[in-house]
């Protein structure tokens, strides 16, 4: 039973679906192959056995195949006939296949759908598709073990004997149906077929475009077999090309051919339509004086290199200008040739020398790779080489093609007219997302026949939006890539044939030092118990704790905004309240270590030399130093101590930060804040908040007055305050608060003392002499540490040091009388 053969009655495809049913295409192919190389084994033996007049001593060996060359000849002619027979079928099945359309009404479905249809025995469509043998590809595609789906369409079986109705095909006059739009109608008529694949984490965008690229590849492989072809027939290489054209010996010392680079490898699949930028770099390549152009990307040179890869590939293909035809691409690494010489007159003769190399040849293209590296480079030996290749810039006998960064373009190629006059300036927009997918999609082909694995389609996504996510410098692409060609050799070690969503932010959160897969059960449970692990080290402040707790969950949750930092808040009140402890503790409890804590007090951040040293100096070079201590430790936290102190332009940076999560430092790269809690600290307001807790106000109702007295006195600005997440309101310490701190901090000396053996009691009334002491309401609990130092820590020390206090030994300080001159007595014990 065939129950949607009707609907291909007028499908041009219908004869090759005929002849399939006859002998299928895989079939064919196999047979071909095979009779090819018998034939070639016979005619192999006929003409060996034909040499034995000439090699008598090979006579006895071949008497045998001697009496048998009638049959051969005959077994020859009959197996070229069958051999001729089949390649004429194979002849007609891609004539029928590539030919093009008679009408629109002809063909109502795409050539894989109307296969599956042909073939379908099941009325059912969702039926007919899941157990057609594209549905097994596509469900490898997508990460589904081929048990759940045996299971699903045993399920809809079940249903379909039941007596459930099945949805007619969604046909439309006029317009093709693909196996992408049968896949989403199929999800969105099919409520327990969506509900079964959402149970994967599979989206209907996720089925729809794993679909699509099964489609693009299966008709990749057909188009590959299309050998009489116009482009492809363009693509087979010509004899002795290169015969006609000079050596470039010096040049190649500093250079790579980019016609032998892996980019610009060409693939049979590849369409290669050129973007509007390469055909602009073309036209310019092309001219007849003056053939120069500078190719410019926000994300660097890197950024620029898939459009001369582009270019290449055109070049290879013979799909340029008759001018560039026969070009050969070479890119000059500017660091290879500046590390090379140290003096001015020795590198101007080397460079002369290639530039005169390149001339000679006439098939050269050459490619900069940092064309302001090299100019500025060549100075600062004494050579100012835009003099010296200004002649040969103004001819066409020297076509050049230099990338850059827009950074280093307006900060060292624009001041330099006389060198600019000779370019033409064609800026490289960022890849659009779909075609760095395909992109993605032709490599990962690529690594799979060599690695033996197999990517899904929700990997390649996870891929992207790492890449978006985590990028710190150079282009998504770059970024993407290099995690896709990291992954096999990481699956290879993990043991793992498969790479799905899991495995990329799995290897993701090893490689990036940034918490991106699944949350483990540590991690749940640490979140979930975020509150009493930071009051721990934190005494009071609910409102902070738990501000900070939530955006931790919700960052972890994922249902935080990933352009911004997982968190950013600004802490105000009076000094010694616990700002800065909080934010130590959050890195200790929920990043592992205080390692993952980065203070910047900006007190030391004032007057016009304040952010040039935050993210680098365009003059010196000199890398800033937040941009490196984020670099290094890109999750973590992030403390702006004493913020109101900080240069106002440097606080307008932060505009920035807080609401995007990067910034550009002065070599023009992205630095990547994104993963970063943000803590600004401030005692802005604490003396209006001294006021309202004296009066008995409460502070979480006044945070509007006190956030607009702020603003009145043009402390910060309102712009900047509606950046934070949360403004945090930190009270004033109390009696209870106070005790709390003292206890913590002398048990934090015990601990150190019981590393040395020695064992501290902790009493009441030592906690209560502490705070008698050590408070001071303007200062907060900082008079409690001092006086821990200066009271017990040093009266234990003097009893070290008297030898009167060895390890083993119990000690314990005892407060003496209020108007006595010592705090302390000391009592040791065995």
């Amino acid at each position: 039973m065939h129950p949607f053969r009707s609907y291909l009655a007028t499908s041009r495809f219908y004869p090759v679906f005929l002849l399939d049913g006859l002998i299928g295409h895989r079939e064919r192919h196999i047979l071909l192959r095979f009779l090819f190389w018998l034939v070639l084994l016979i005619v192999a033996i006929l003409g060996i056995t034909s040499l034995s007049p000439i090699i008598p001593s090979f006579a006895d060996y071949l008497r045998f195949f001697q009496l048998a060359v009638p049959k051969l000849v005959g077994a020859l002619f009959l197996l070229f006939s069958v051999w001729l027979t089949i390649y004429l079928l194979e002849c007609y099945f891609r004539d029928r296949y590539f030919a093009a359309p008679h009408s629109e009404s002809s063909d109502l479905f795409s050539f894989e759908i109307s296969q599956l249809l042909y073939r379908a025995e099941e009325a059912d469509p969702l039926l007919a598709y899941l157990t057609a043998e594209s549905s097994m590809f596509l469900m490898l595609r997508l990460g589904i073990p081929e048990a759940s789906l045996l299971g699903f369409i045993e399920s809809r079986h079940s249903a379909a004997r039941a007596g459930a109705v099945a949805p007619p095909l969604p046909i439309e006059v006029g317009k093709v149906l693909t196996l992408e739009s049968l896949v989403g109608w199929l999800f969105d008529q099919y409520p327990d077929f969506a509900k079964w694949l959402l149970g994967f984490e599979i989206r209907r965008d996720e089925l729809t475009g794993a679909a699509g690229w099964l489609s693009r590849q299966m008709s990749s492989e057909r188009a590959a077999e299309r050998w009489w072809s116009r482009e492809r027939l363009a693509r087979l290489p010509g004899l002795a090309k290169d015969w006609s054209y000079g050596e470039t010996t010096h040049l190649d010392r500093y250079a790579t051919d980019l016609r032998l680079s892996p980019q610009t490898a060409l693939h049979p699949d590849d369409p290669l339509i050129p973007s509007p930028a390469t055909l602009q770099v073309e036209t310019i390549l092309s001219r007849a004086a003056e053939a120069n152009c500078l190719v410019l990307s926000s994300s660097g040179a890197a950024g620029a290199q898939p459009l001369v890869f582009e270019l290449t590939k055109l070049i290879k293909r013979g799909q340029v200008v008759p001018v560039l035809e026969h070009r050969r691409p070479v890119l000059f690494e500017t660091a290879r040739f500046l590390a090379a010489f140290s003096d001015a007159a020795t590198l101007e003769r080397e460079l002369l020398t290639i530039v005169r190399e390149v001339t000679d040849a006439g098939n050269i293209l050459l490619v900069i790779d940092d064309l302001p590296g090299l100019v500025v480079g060549a100075r600062q030996v004494g050579a100012p080489i835009e003099k010296l290749l200004d002649p040969f810039l103004a001819s066409a006998t020297l076509p050049l093609l230099g990338l850059a960064s827009l950074e280093s373009y307006h900060r060292l190629l624009e001041p330099l007219p006389e060198l600019m006059n000779r370019f033409e300036v064609v800026t490289v927009a960022p890849l659009d997302p779909s075609l760095l997918l395909a992109e993605l999609e032709d490599r990962v082909l690529e690594l799979e026949r060599r690695y033996k694995i197999i990517f899904t389609y929700s990997a390649l996504l996870a891929l992207l939006d790492l890449a978006n996510e985590h990028l710190t410098a150079g282009s998504v692409e770059n970024e993407a890539t290099d995690l896709l060609l990291e992954l096999p050799a990481w699956a290879r070690v993990k043991g793992t044939t498969m790479i799905g969503k899991r495995e990329v932010l799995t290897y993701a959160t090893d490689k990036l030092k940034v918490p991106v897969g699944p949350v483990s059960v540590a991690e749940r449970e640490k979140l979930l118990q975020l509150e009493p692990l930071l009051h721990a080290r934190v005494i009071g402040q609910d409102p902070a704790i738990v501000a900070i707790a939530g955006a931790m969950r919700r960052s972890r949750a994922g249902i935080r905004n990933v352009k911004r930092p997982i968190g950013s808040f600004l802490f105000l009140g009076p000094t010694g309240v616990g700002k800065t402890e909080t934010a130590k503790a959050l890195a200790a409890v929920f990043f592992g270590s205080e390692e993952s804590f980065i203070r910047l007090d900006m007190s030391e951040y004032q007057g016009a030399e304040a952010l040039p040293r935050l993210i680098g100096s365009p003059a010196s070079g000199a890398p800033g130093q937040l941009a490196s201590l984020i670099r290094e430790r890109p999750y973590s936290v992030l403390l702006l101590d004493e913020f109101e102190k900080a240069d106002s332009g440097l606080r307008d940076l932060f505009l920035q930060v807080l609401d995007e999560g990067f910034f550009t430092d002065a070599r023009g790269e992205r630095v990547n804040a994104r993963h970063l809690i943000i803590i600004a600290t401030s005692n802005a307001g604490a003396p209006l908040i001294w006021d309202m807790v004296k009066q008995g106000r409460r502070l979480f109702e006044e945070e509007r007055t006190i956030i607009d007295t702020i603003v009145k006195q043009g402390i910060f600005k309102p712009e900047l305050i509606n950046r934070f997440d949360a403004v945090i309101l930190f009270n004033p310490l109390g009696a209870d608060e106070l005790r709390g701190i003292a206890k913590l901090l002398l048990q934090a000396l015990a601990t150190r003392l019981k590393e040395k053996g020695i064992i501290m009691k902790i009493t009441d009334p030592l906690i209560l002499r502490v705070v008698e002491r050590g408070t001071d309401q303007q200062f907060g609990a900082r008079p409690l540490r001092r006086f821990i130092e200066s009271s017990v820590e040093q009266t234990i020390a003097d009893a070290m040091l008297a030898d009167k206090l060895r390890s083993g030994q119990t000690v314990e300080l005892i407060p003496t009388a209020p108007d006595s001159p010592a705090p302390f007595t000391i009592t040791i014990t065995d």
